[in-house]
């Protein structure tokens, strides 16, 4: 069941909530490319994704494993982004892109 109080049954279209439980698998997988050479933790974040802001510019995909990005938390992003809503992957990015840093890429 996906919900025992009313009986929803889980199927493959029931969404989950991943929010921290993903974080070791997103890590394992991306250690895993830096093991077979696809990419270093050491890449700037802009290498990968298009349109970072200037403020970025230093932020390494290891910054974002060791959460010392400066990204903001999910509550603290000018726009809503509800957690247990499906949200077009593009149009969270730009918010995310449009939040101010909380540091310093490297500073926690």
């Amino acid at each position: 069941m996906a919900d025992d109080a009313s009986l929803l049954l889980c199927t493959p279209d029931v969404p989950f909530q991943l929010s921290s439980i993903s974080k070791q698998f997103t890590a394992a997988a991306v250690l895993l490319l830096s093991d077979s050479g696809v990419l270093s933790v050491e890449d700037p974040v802009a290498r990968w994704i298009d349109g970072c802001p200037t403020t970025w510019q230093t932020m390494t995909i290891e910054h974002l494993l060791t959460h010392s990005s400066g990204l903001p938390h999910w509550f603290d992003l000018p726009e809503e982004i509800t957690l247990g809503t499906r949200m077009d992957p593009a149009r969270e990015l730009s918010i995310i892109q449009r939040a101010f840093l909380r540091s310093e890429p490297g500073r926690t």
